[in-house]
């Protein structure tokens, strides 16, 4: 192990599901944690979907049986004793909940640090307003009581300590890995096979409300008026219907492509001018790096961890409102740049690859650890 790295030797890490942004990035860190020699334990709360057959040592998965609070809580203290894990990374307060019973349990003292995903006073707008103060009075109540907390921006810790009251000071971030050699492979398919005959605006996401892919449209159609182009939109979800049918009532609807899931979607992205990230809200943003990766600038909507992502003017451009006029206005003048698409690729590798999240994450940890044994 490099010398600048710290001395752990075993991480878990639990999660309800191992797919999403969140599997994702258990996968890859669990790969590079792997490489490094590392013993490293994956506890899923369900396997029955997601990208499990992505971690190099199968061994590593752990099917947990309930993930409970409190009927869980035997299970995950046997599993805390025998693995001895110097840490357990937690990916929402429910498993947090059920790790911190288990440690009250258990000979062993691993450090608990949950992980905040998202911008959560935006994601729990939907629910009632009890079941919203109910979510945060727990994560009030327990995040102080663990060893750290990670968001994967600093909008989402600020988000979290403006609706929770723990201080700012006591969350620290990490973005979120994603550039690694899957995403290479992916890359590298049929790089040359896509190639649209109009300049292109591409999207790429679940298609959720958060997402606001009617308000893409809405801009879309006041670039068109504009310029002779077309808007690809590659995902499903539940508001597929929605937005299809918001785009065969557009004026341009002959301009508007809907694809559908892609499982790689990176040579519609390179072959693209721009991505639109038109979310309401994002803690990260997986896929604004993986544009980057592919090469191509994004246009974001000041929606949260993009704003993190777009630190340099070659990468794209953060509107500063929600108006439909003012990112039309954005997307058209990143229609017309020259980019240089190598300077995007090499950018995502050096600040967003596994290796260096990884090692920030060790580093969190040994910190974490040192600050317990002085």
């Amino acid at each position: 192990m490099a010398k600048d790295r710290p001395e752990i030797q075993r991480v878990v890490f639990i999660c309800a599901y191992l797919d999403g942004g969140i599997g994702r990035n258990i996968v890859r860190l669990t790969n590079y944690y792997l490489s490094l020699g590392l013993q490293v334990s994956v506890w899923v709360g369900d396997l029955s979907r997601g990208y499990k057959d992505e971690i190099e040592d199968q061994n590593a998965i752990v099917e947990l049986k309930t993930t409970h609070q409190f009927t869980g809580v035997f299970e995950t203290v046997r599993l805390i004793n025998r693995f001895k894990p110097d840490a357990i990374i937690i990916a929402n307060e429910r498993l947090g909940r059920l790790c911190y019973n288990a440690c009250k349990l258990s000979t062993s003292k691993p450090l608990l640090i949950p992980q905040v995903h998202n911008i959560h006073s935006q994601e729990y707008l939907p629910l009632s307003q009890k079941k919203r103060e109910k979510r945060i009075a727990r994560m009030a109540k327990l995040y102080p009581k663990l060893d750290g907390i990670i968001a994967v921006s600093k909008a989402a810790a600020t988000d979290l300590s403006e609706i929770t009251g723990i201080a700012f000071q006591k969350i620290d971030y990490i973005l979120n890995p994603v550039f690694d050699k899957n995403l290479e492979q992916k890359l590298a398919e049929y790089n040359e096979r896509i190639e649209f005959k109009k300049p292109t605006i591409i999207t790429v996401g679940h298609i959720v409300e958060q997402k606001n892919m009617t308000f893409l449209i809405d801009s879309f159609d006041i670039v068109r008026k504009e310029k002779d182009c077309q808007l690809v939109i590659i995902g499903d979800g539940p508001e597929g219907d929605a937005v299809r049918r918001r785009a065969d009532e557009s004026v341009f609807s002959q301009d508007i492509t809907m694809l559908g899931h892609k499982n790689n979607p990176f040579p519609y992205i390179s072959a693209s001018q721009v991505f639109a990230m038109s979310s309401s809200f994002e803690g990260f943003g997986n896929v604004v790096v993986e544009a980057l990766a592919s090469g191509t600038p994004v246009v974001s909507t000041p929606c949260g961890g993009p704003e993190e992502i777009l630190l340099e003017d070659f990468l794209g451009e953060v509107v500063s409102t929600f108006d439909p006029a003012c990112y039309a206005k954005a997307l058209l003048s990143w229609l017309d740049k020259s980019t240089d698409r190598n300077k995007l690729k090499q950018y995502a590798a050096e600040h967003f690859s596994v290796p260096v999240i990884g090692d920030q994450y060790l580093r969190y940890i040994s910190s974490l650890n040192d600050k317990r044994t002085a």
